[in-house]
């Protein structure tokens, strides 16, 4: 079973999320938002498809993630990506656009990524073609 970890679940990590919704069964997903009561009670029909789904309001830690989908605000970007690598294992990321707000967040992560070395990472890719190009 694949393990993915989505953060962030605004328009943008909700929509990652129904990708993945058709092969539920296939993966455990982990989700992280600071609101995650607020969101449950919005998306509680969504998150009741899922068969193996986990919701938390804190970024998980000791794991080895698949997939790894970031869909927060650039300005916040950095740090949650840090923060996650710092913990966890990532075969592949996936980063929403806008990317940083500056150009000193991008070389912090680059410089991360390449100590880290996270194999695959995409920018704003949607969920079906990343499925099938990653194999997850």
């Amino acid at each position: 079973m694949k393990k993915i970890l989505i953060v962030g679940l605004g328009p943008m990590g909700i929509a990652h999320l129904k990708s993945f919704q058709k092969k539920s069964s296939k993966y455990e997903i982990i989700l992280s938002d600071l609101n995650i009561n607020k969101i449950f009670k919005h998306n509680f029909v969504l998150f009741n498809k899922f068969k193996n789904i986990t919701m938390n309001s804190y970024i998980p830690k000791n794991h080895e993630f698949d997939l790894v989908i970031i869909s927060t605000n650039s300005k916040e970007r950095y740090l949650v990506v840090k923060e996650i690598i710092k913990y966890n294992k990532i075969k592949h990321l996936l980063l929403e656009k806008f990317l940083f707000p500056n150009l000193k967040d991008f070389n912090l992560f680059r410089d991360l990524i390449k100590k880290n070395k996270i194999k695959h990472i995409f920018v704003n890719c949607w969920g079906d073609s990343l499925i099938k190009k990653l194999n997850l």
